[in-house]
């Protein structure tokens, strides 16, 4: 793909990977928003608001009970050039993550499910 073409089909995937979760299609949710991120890995330039898709697919995954890949998003959303989400939210992924990564999965997908809790509160999923 060229640096300056921007592949607009992959919004529409994100906002579609957003409806499908909301309505409960969660395989139709997780395979669109996969696409959609994959149109955007090869931009030279990344997308600030993969949030659009990438909160959807947590949520699919902790709700298959995939909790390591359920992790594996947070880390993209709080990675420039991500848009900063509010600090409440983005201090609840970073404190998944970070037991994660101490080893404490238990206390991770805890903390992961407060973190989608709060995502609905703000509006975000």
């Amino acid at each position: 793909m060229q640096a300056h073409a921007f592949p607009f089909s992959a919004i529409s995937m994100a906002l579609l990977c957003w409806v499908a979760w909301k309505e409960g299609a969660f395989g139709t949710a997780e395979r669109v928003g996969m696409e959609s991120l994959r149109q955007w890995e090869p931009l030279v330039v990344r997308w600030p608001f993969c949030c659009i898709c990438l909160l959807p697919l947590v949520a699919v995954r902790f709700a298959g009970e995939r909790y390591e890949e359920a992790v594996e998003a947070p880390r993209r959303l709080v990675e420039p050039p991500q848009m900063r989400l509010p600090l409440e939210l983005e201090t609840a992924l970073v404190r998944c993550i970070s037991a994660w990564d101490d080893g404490e999965p238990g206390s991770a997908t805890d903390y992961l499910g407060q973190t989608l809790r709060l995502a609905e509160q703000l509006n975000f999923l």
